[in-house]
């Protein structure tokens, strides 16, 4: 998954406007919150089954929202497949939900790849917005009370599974951890990348320009990252990470622009 950055456009904006934009940090934090109650939703499986959240009280449940046209969805199927099988005596509930295509279509992928856990529709998008859906997969752990306990975009290997499912069993909030995302953390977290109140201009410059590269670098880890190999990711809390050092750059840009118009 590729997401680039927008901070030159954004930059554009504050220059041209001479105020201090919005924050983007908020935006990069949209949809359920972890550690809050997971958002109600009424689904119709395959087999016509109504399903809300509250048909899996008592139980973890694992959402994973799927399409069978997503190369890294097809991927991961066989491994929700074992995980599944060897957690359902254990009050691990699956779910699989396709929010984009079709009941024949998802019918004949489950059917061919031994999918038994139900796979439900969301064809009016509801579930779509009320779990802020935008990656392909997307998997979402419940823990037996209702609360989120994880949202983890990307490829879901078994020991990220078990981790996850681990978290809410404990009924505590996961942590997507691996020495990538250390990195990661590590590369935004620079303190090169501090800018200083009243900094000279040519200072500020090329701190915004340090920021943008680190974001250009943070992302090139993102997307070469492989979770077979151990390379669990957390693209929420990086998409905060970046869009913290976003906000710092425009408003320091604007006020410059504002200072020497």
């Amino acid at each position: 998954m590729k997401i680039r950055s927008t901070m030159l456009r954004l930059a554009a904006l504050a220059f041209l406007a001479a105020i201090p934009l919005p924050g983007l940090a908020s935006e990069a934090l949209t949809g359920p919150r972890i550690g809050e109650p997971a958002p109600d939703f009424a689904l119709t499986t395959l087999e016509g089954k109504r399903v809300s959240l509250a048909s899996y009280a008592g139980r973890i449940l694992v959402v994973n929202v799927w399409g069978t046209w997503c190369p890294p969805c097809r991927s991961e199927t066989p491994d929700l497949v074992r995980a599944e099988r060897a957690m359902r005596a254990h009050g691990v509930a699956f779910l699989g939900v396709d929010t984009t295509e079709q009941a024949p279509i998802v019918r004949a992928f489950a059917s061919a790849h031994g999918i038994v856990y139900p796979q439900a529709l969301d064809p009016d998008a509801r579930f779509a917005h009320a779990y802020d859906v935008a990656y392909f997969p997307s998997t979402y752990v419940i823990d037996a009370r209702g609360i989120l306990r994880a949202r983890y975009i990307d490829v879901m290997a078994p020991a990220q599974i078990a981790s996850l499912v681990a978290a809410a069993r404990g009924e505590r909030n996961a942590v997507i951890a691996s020495p990538l995302q250390t990195k990661i953390f590590a590369t935004l977290s620079d303190p090169a990348l501090e800018i200083v109140p009243g900094a000279d201009p040519a200072v500020v410059r090329a701190t915004v320009a340090r920021i943008d590269a680190a974001i250009a670098r943070a992302q090139k880890m993102l997307d070469e990252s492989d979770p077979a190999r151990g390379d669990a990711t957390d693209l929420i809390a990086t998409q905060a990470s970046e869009a913290g050092l976003r906000d710092r750059a425009i408003v320091a840009l604007a006020a410059l622009a504002v200072a020497d118009p």
